[in-house]
C-alpha cells in the first residue's frame, strides 16, 4: 500500500476478534515486524463481547505462537447497544463503533498510538456501496484515519487484500477461528449481506470488477461530480 501506515517507533494495538481477518492481521504485522527496516511495538487486544470461557481459552492458545503481549479487555458494549440502538437500525454498525471506542481506550492505557483493524478490500467495497445505495453519500474506509480524540490513528493495513485470499490463507495456517456469538446481527444487517452477494455475482460474471471498483475510489474526477 502506498500510504506509510507504520513508522519507526510506532506502538500498535491490534484488535483481535478471533475471526479470519484479525488473525491474518496479527500474523502479517508480526511477520513484518521481524523483517522490517524499522522498529515498532505490537500489543493485541480482544474485547470480551459475549465470549465464552472456551472461546477465550482458544484465543489465548492461538496467541501463544506469537511473542506478543495479549489482553482480553472487559467492556459494557452489549449493555450500551441495548440502551442506545434505534429500532430497526444496524446492530453491527453500532457494535463496530463501540468496539472502536473501547480499542482507543485500551490503546491509551497500554501506551499505543495506533489501532490496527483487519478490514479488507471486500469490506471497503461493501461499505462504499452501502453508503451510496442506502445513505446517499460516497464514503468508504480510509487506510488511515485520525481519531476524533486527536491522539490515536486508525490503520487498515489489509485494504488491498481480497477476502477470498484471506480465506485461503487461514486454511493454510489453521488459525483458531471463533465466530461472533451475536444472533441479533442476522436480523438487522440484511442489507450488507445483500450487497456482498451482489458484488460476488458481479465479480463472477466479470472477473476483475472489484479491483476496478477499488481503483475508482482513488481516481475521482471532481468536476464531473455534482
Amino acid at each position: 500500500m502506498e500510504k506509510e501506515l507504520i513508522k519507526d517507533g510506532d506502538r500498535i494495538l491490534i484488535g483481535l476478534s478471533g475471526g479470519k481477518d484479525s488473525w491474518s492481521l496479527v500474523h502479517f504485522l508480526h511477520a513484518f515486524q521481524r523483517k522490517a527496516p524499522i522498529k515498532y511495538d505490537i500489543k493485541v487486544v480482544t474485547l470480551d463481547v459475549m465470549l465464552s470461557d472456551y472461546q477465550k481459552k482458544k484465543l489465548k492458545r492461538g496467541m501463544k505462537r506469537y511473542d506478543l503481549d495479549y489482553y482480553v479487555w472487559e467492556n459494557k458494549i452489549e449493555k450500551i447497544i441495548e440502551e442506545k440502538r434505534r429500532p430497526g437500525s444496524s446492530y453491527c454498525s453500532l457494535c463496530a463503533r463501540m468496539r472502536r471506542a473501547y480499542l482507543y481506550k485500551a490503546a491509551s492505557e497500554l501506551g499505543c498510538n495506533k489501532v490496527a483493524l483487519g478490514h479488507h478490500m471486500d469490506d471497503l467495497l461493501e461499505t462504499l456501496l452501502m453508503n451510496m445505495f442506502y445513505h446517499g453519500n460516497i464514503k468508504g474506509m480510509p487506510a488511515s484515519l485520525s481519531a476524533q480524540n486527536g491522539i490515536h490513528e486508525l490503520i487498515r493495513p489489509m485494504l488491498y487484500c481480497a477476502e477470498a485470499d484471506i480465506v485461503e490463507f487461514n486454511v493454510d495456517h489453521k488459525f483458531p477461528i471463533i465466530h461472533c456469538a451475536c444472533t441479533k446481527s442476522k436480523k438487522t444487517d440484511i442489507k450488507r449481506k445483500y450487497i456482498k452477494s451482489v458484488l460476488k455475482n458481479l465479480e463472477k460474471k466479470d472477473p476483475g470488477l472489484k479491483k476496478s471498483l477499488l481503483a475508482s475510489t482513488k481516481n475521482v474526477t471532481n468536476n464531473h461530480i455534482f
